[in-house]
């Protein structure tokens, strides 16, 4: 539910911005994309999750490449909430020092056991 609820938000913003709707993302994208690669595009830093009260909150988001186009399957990559925020609508390495962010023990993707998924 988690995921399909993103998708649909980002979906709402391409439509909102004029963007035309192609070949959009699936949630079965991202978890496949999760599966080969659990990690940021840009820091390294792990996706994390966490359910409270029944809400799950995560630093996971979906980036779009190239900002003139929608979230696609082809333009489109996993990128913690940090990185797509300080991105947003252009890209400089130096705009942030990924060294300065805080190193805490966090639940990543890598430590969901197989019977404890989580319903997205």
């Amino acid at each position: 539910m988690y995921l399909y609820e993103k998708v649909e938000g980002y979906k709402a913003q391409d439509i909102r911005a004029g963007r035309k709707i192609d070949d959009f993302i699936t949630p079965s994208c991202i978890i496949k994309r999760l599966e080969f690669c659990n990690v940021c595009t840009t820091c390294r830093e792990p996706f994390e999750y966490k359910i409270h009260n029944g809400v799950v909150t995560s630093n996971l988001t979906v980036d779009r490449i190239s900002n003139a186009i929608c979230h696609s399957k082809y333009n489109s990559q996993l990128m913690c909430k940090l990185c797509n925020v300080t991105k947003g609508n252009r890209f400089d390495k130096n705009l942030y020092d990924v060294e300065d962010k805080p190193k805490k023990k966090k639940t990543t993707f890598n430590d969901i056991k197989d019977n404890e998924i989580p319903k997205f």
